[in-house]
């Protein structure tokens, strides 16, 4: 469930995963999921299918980032058979953050947020 969209003022302070990906056409996008380790452990678990105790900071970090893939995967080809051609990129594992907006999202279990910025 998607909570408050804001304009991005800086990073969320629980944001101790960060995974981006860009998604380019004729205007560039990246969508960063932002996410406390709670959260994004339970995202890898998922993801992975990975046992609790296998859990690493690096399979964190590939999970969410599969997660974006598959997720943002779906949107690129939608996107692309309406007539909005688009190119999904290569995961950053240390994203930075400019201009753009922060949404907040509802989740049962820790604290995560997508972050969006034009280039």
């Amino acid at each position: 469930m998607v909570g408050t969209v804001h304009s991005f003022e800086s990073t969320p302070a629980f944001a101790e995963f960060r995974v981006s990906l860009p998604l380019c056409g004729v205007q560039g996008l990246e969508v960063a999921l932002v996410a406390d380790s709670e959260f994004a452990q339970r995202l890898a678990i998922a993801t992975t299918g990975a046992d609790p105790e296998q859990i690493d900071s690096e399979l964190v970090a590939d999970g969410i980032g599969e997660f974006l893939n598959v997720y943002l995967g779906n949107v690129v080809a939608k996107l692309s058979v309406d007539g909005h051609p688009m190119v999904l990129g290569t995961p950053d594992y240390e994203a930075s953050f400019g201009d753009g907006w922060t949404i907040e999202l509802a989740v049962d279990f820790g604290q995560a947020a997508l972050v969006l910025s034009l280039f």
